[in-house]
């Protein structure tokens, strides 16, 4: 084996220093392992003057693999930089860009509501089941919430709550009823608590919307919760927070 080889691609193409571990021979513009699988694979790999490689079934670098059409990292507290032509901007012409977890830090982060959540005679504070956000510590963050409900009679009461703590949170809020749009009320609040309490209403169609920022001391969860606010009325009184509400949050 030859562990250090000078690579030149006659097209331009790839011209540099290949260094593997397990490299014994180059083809095809292929660096071929001793098991002979394709791929370019080794403890370290150093392009210089890369400009197209074509024709790679695998590459690892360190903690980063491409592999076919994935792009994956193995190192779960690293980061991945995406900048193909040099003016910070990651491209796809076709495809999903997503995270299992963490975050884009350029501009926001988004969660979508992606099916309805029922409340019926019941003023106790149920969590929303889709809009939990993670924040970190010592970062301070910008948000706001889309959230739309039906009520059927017993009106609307929100909060937010989680497990992150916030030295210093902001927000104002204001819901809207759409059946009649001069019934709209507005607040500001300064910690997490009763956000907003509708009291006994007949509105069936409204949202809610929330702006704020928060420093965060202690990360953890934030999320709404919502129930009912009076019940004491004839027949059922419910509340159904709808598919498509979202909530965004942004690193300021």
């Amino acid at each position: 084996m030859q562990p250090f080889r000078k690579f030149t691609n006659s097209f331009g193409g790839v011209n540099g220093l290949f260094t593997a571990n397990l490299g014994t021979a180059i083809a095809d513009n292929r660096l071929i392992r001793g098991d002979n699988t394709t791929g370019i694979q080794g403890s370290g790999v150093t392009l210089t003057d890369a400009d197209v490689m074509s024709g790679v079934t695998q590459l690892n670098v360190d903690n980063l693999r491409v592999d076919g059409n994935t792009l994956s990292s193995t190192n779960t507290n690293g980061d991945i930089t995406l900048d193909p032509d040099g003016t910070g901007n990651a491209i796809l012409a076709s495809g999903n860009f997503s995270l299992t977890s963490g975050w884009i830090n350029c501009p926001t982060a988004v969660k979508v509501k992606t099916a309805n959540q029922s409340v019926s005679e019941s003023t106790t504070f149920v969590n929303d089941s889709h809009l939990s956000m993670t924040l970190e510590s010592g970062v301070t963050y910008g948000f706001r919430y889309f959230l739309f409900f039906n009520e059927n009679g017993g009106g609307l009461k929100l909060d937010l709550d989680g497990t992150a703590t916030h030295a210093d949170i902001i927000f104002d809020w204001m819901h809207v009823a759409h059946g009649d749009v001069t019934a709209w009320t507005s607040g500001r609040g300064l910690v997490l608590g009763s956000v907003y309490d509708s009291g006994d209403t007949g509105v069936s169609e409204c949202n809610l919307v929330i702006n704020g920022t928060t420093s965060v001391t202690a990360g953890g969860t934030i999320f709404p919760k919502f129930a009912c606010s009076d019940i004491s009325g004839i027949g059922t009184q419910s509340l159904v927070a709808l598919r498509g509400s979202r909530v965004e949050f942004w690193r300021t």
